[in-house]
């Protein structure tokens, strides 16, 4: 066999190829006057009866058909709809579907992964009942900050933590629109399974159902916080009240085990900061962006940026584990307990200020890289390290002092303790020194003093 030469190498290719995309385009256009008349009816069936479902795997079936999937959209609310259909159908049709999915799509979205629509939006404007505002943690760091609030109030709050969500998610579900499990069906549970998902919490299914039931929990984002929420959701669905507990070996799962207890208990009422609420309906729509630009999204229910996972944790929960904990504090058994509150309860003076030397530490030792040449650069840090998790924004900031002393005012804040703990993490971090909070209120903001917890000579 010899060898073709330049010219004939060049030439020969095109020759088959031309006939290969004739004959290609021939079998397309028989194709398609056959087949799709069929495809277009279904599409119009489709479009017409909405018989529509999204499943675990991110794909939209129809007659357990796939049709679509979910593909990276704008940001993590506004996913993209890619077609799973034969590309000899007609532009036109492609279209129609193509809306119809997407339309349907973001209705969906704005119905059931309401948790993640919280975060973006600061609140829920059609809602004075139910405070919906909620912060984006790294999963570790509130491990590490739950576990150095109980070493320095020298109690175990994993129970406090755990019926503070139990209580959370029943005054949630029976103040909002939010649809409730109303079956022991778990697969049913479509949009709490969606609200797991979106906040990161991990994912669940039913072991036995017997006079006692256990149900596995898979990558729990927190342990008490998951086993309180799914309990919530058992009794809601089931009309019954159940005590639970939950055993741990490893981070991979637990078993959540429900029995049943007869006991009468009242529903929930309202939680209301003590401090200034300033939340207010904007949105920064590049801060949202610029938060969620990272997203990866692991498996259902896991989620992470820039490599760390995160969960979505709701205000009034923190409030109601701080209620559960009050009555129970004493003392400060360890840590530092300069900082100063203007609150009248001398308990919940400990406990914020545990949680915030709790929250200094764990942020302090994550490594943090903070540069200050001037007041102004404390709105920079503000927006890093607080708005973009939820956590407040700094309004404005002014020195009070020559040695790094600063006066920062705080809008939107999710908790003063929290908030204010990272920012003293900042400053020392910053200037490499020990640090020290002063807080106080006005009519609207949370005013902190970070300053340095020596006196310094001039």
């Amino acid at each position: 066999m010899r060898l073709l030469s330049l010219s004939e190498a060049s030439i020969q290719p095109r020759t088959n190829l031309r006939k290969s995309h004739w004959t290609l385009c021939s079998l397309k256009k028989a194709a398609r006057q056959n087949v799709a008349p069929e495809i277009i009816k279904r599409i119009t069936q489709i479009i017409d009866t909405g018989l529509i479902e999204l499943k675990d795997d991110f794909k939209i079936y129809w007659n357990n058909n796939q049709i679509a999937k979910l593909i990276p959209g704008s940001d993590y609310l506004n996913p993209q709809i890619q077609l799973i259909i034969d590309e000899m159908i007609e532009n036109s049709e492609k279209s129609r579907l193509h809306n119809y999915l997407q339309n349907w799509i973001n209705d969906k979205i704005e119905t059931e992964l309401k948790s993640l629509i919280d975060l973006k939006n600061v609140k829920d404007n059609n809602s004075e009942k139910v405070n919906h505002y909620v912060a984006r943690f790294s999963t570790n760091v509130f491990e590490t900050w739950f576990l150095g609030l109980e070493q320095r109030l020298g109690q175990s709050l994993g129970r406090r933590l755990a019926h503070a969500a139990l209580e959370h998610q029943e005054y949630f579900l029976n103040n909002s629109s939010a649809t409730s499990p109303s079956n022991r069906d778990l697969k049913s549970w479509s949009y709490n399974r969606l609200d797991w998902q979106t906040r990161g919490l991990g994912g669940y299914s039913k072991l036995d159902d017997e006079e006692e039931v256990r149900l596995l929990i898979e990558h729990p984002a927190s342990a008490p916080i998951c086993s309180g929420l799914l309990t919530s959701a058992w009794e809601k669905a089931t009309r019954k009240r159940h005590r639970f507990v939950w055993s741990q070996s490893s981070k991979e799962g637990l078993i959540l085990t429900l029995n049943l207890d007869h006991k009468e208990l009242p529903n929930p009422f309202q939680q209301i900061p003590v401090w200034p609420n300033s939340d207010n309906d904007s949105v920064n729509n590049d801060l949202t962006e610029e938060s969620w630009e990272d997203l990866s999204v692991e498996s259902l229910g896991i989620w992470s940026i820039m490599n760390e996972r995160k969960m979505i944790v709701h205000r009034d929960l923190i409030l109601r584990f701080e209620e559960f904990c009050l009555p129970y504090i004493s003392s400060i058994e360890s840590g530092r307990q300069d900082i100063e509150w203007p609150l009248k309860d001398s308990q919940r003076r400990l406990w914020w200020t545990a949680a915030a030397d709790s929250m200094r530490e764990s942020h302090f030792d994550s490594g943090l890289h903070i540069l200050v040449s001037r007041p102004e650069d404390w709105i920079g840090i503000g927006r890093r390290h607080l708005s973009m998790n939820g956590l407040g924004s700094v309004q404005s900031a002014e020195a009070f002092d020559s040695h790094g002393g600063v006066k920062i005012s705080l809008e939107n804040t999710f908790h003063p303790a929290l908030s204010g703990g990272v920012l003293l993490a900042c400053w020392e971090r910053a200037h490499g020194r020990r640090g020290k909070l002063k807080c106080s209120f006005n009519s609207d903001s949370v005013i902190l003093f970070l300053s340095s917890s020596v006196e310094i000579a001039n």
